[in-house]
């Protein structure tokens, strides 16, 4: 049976992601070992959790985005297993911030099934009843990289409208997020995921379990402004596991 998974930010042979990603588990004994360590445990966990049926969305930034970076990244994503939908991050060379955008368009579809700026998909609720709208896009809404103070390429972001969103870019440990509107954001980079995709399941249970608490906090609103108060044996006592 098929499956989704999601993952973003595999910066295949960049350095410096390589060496931040390897501190404490790899010794360079030679110039590029932490490039080629980063690398094979990206690849080989990636073949350990995808399946040649499966679909992968990949939300951003294969390679550094030097021209043989993402000629090697590309390569490499090629022999991988699964298909693969790319959603353009900053340093893929199909995104539209690049004046030479159009070159990368061919190399990029010999890879990818389908390039796409940003992605609407739906989420059903575990239990089959009732779906959402949820956005795929390399950026978070608000939010970035932890090295930068200020959110950048904000000309590029998507507009937050409340939907919760699916991300990469901010190459962080941290999984879920809020955005100054309070919209749900999962990261879903190799950094907070072990180097690894993320199945479905994962995402969707993170999701759920953000509305479900902002229902809960909708109900507990309404009654403290109404005034109203439920003993908790109550039924309509608002528990912390409310609507989950």
């Amino acid at each position: 049976m098929s499956r989704k998974l999601y993952t973003s930010d595999l910066h295949f042979g960049h350095e410096v992601a390589a060496k931040e990603r390897t501190r404490g588990w790899v010794l360079p004994r030679y110039v590029g070992a932490e490039i080629d360590a980063h690398d094979r445990v990206i690849c080989e966990r990636w073949r350990a959790n995808v399946n040649k049926d499966d679909t992968v969305y990949v939300c951003g930034d294969i390679s550094s985005g030097a021209k043989q970076a993402q000629l090697r990244a590309l390569e490499l994503i090629e022999e991988l297993p699964g298909e693969k939908i790319l959603i353009v991050g900053n340093h893929d060379g199909p995104h539209g911030k690049k004046r030479d955008a159009h070159k990368w368009a061919e190399p990029y579809r010999k890879v990818f099934k389908d390039i796409q700026p940003f992605q609407r998909v739906r989420f059903a609720h575990p239990s089959g009843e009732g779906s959402i709208n949820v956005m795929l896009s390399h950026f978070p809404y608000d939010g970035d990289a932890g090295h930068s103070e200020e959110d950048r390429h904000t000309q590029y972001r998507l507009r937050d409208e409340g939907l919760p969103v699916i991300h990469g870019h901010v190459h962080r440990a941290t999984r879920i997020t809020r955005s100054l509107r309070n919209s749900i954001q999962v990261h879903v980079g190799l950094d907070a995921w072990n180097l690894t995709p993320v199945p479905h399941e994962g995402v969707q249970q993170f999701i759920w379990n953000e509305v479900a608490k902002d229902a809960a906090d909708e109900l507990t609103s309404v009654t403290e402004e109404l005034g109203l108060y439920y003993p908790p044996d109550h039924p309509l006592h608002v528990h912390e596991d409310c609507c989950k």
